[in-house]
């Protein structure tokens, strides 16, 4: 059974989300977002043996040309209501 307010087509469970949708983080989430930070990978590569295919600067240039192509990178913001 499909619980209440779920999209047609969505499976329950699946996360569904539109990129195009207006979040309001606030400024808290701001400062999470925009702050720089760096990761290791050399834990997960210990224990596995993975390694990233590419790196950091050429996945976000590939990510945005991936957003690009879709229409969904330079989208005018929605207007707010009320």
């Amino acid at each position: 059974e499909t619980p209440r307010g779920t999209p047609a087509g969505v499976r329950p469970g699946e996360v569904t989300y539109d990129p195009r949708a207006r979040i309001d983080v606030g400024p808290l989430g701001v400062r999470d977002l925009t702050r720089e930070v760096g990761f290791s990978t050399a834990r997960i590569r210990e224990l596995t043996g993975w390694e990233p295919a590419v790196s950091l600067a050429d996945g976000m240039a590939r990510t945005e040309v991936w957003l690009r192509e879709r229409g969904l990178l330079g989208v005018r913001e929605p207007s707010r209501r009320g």
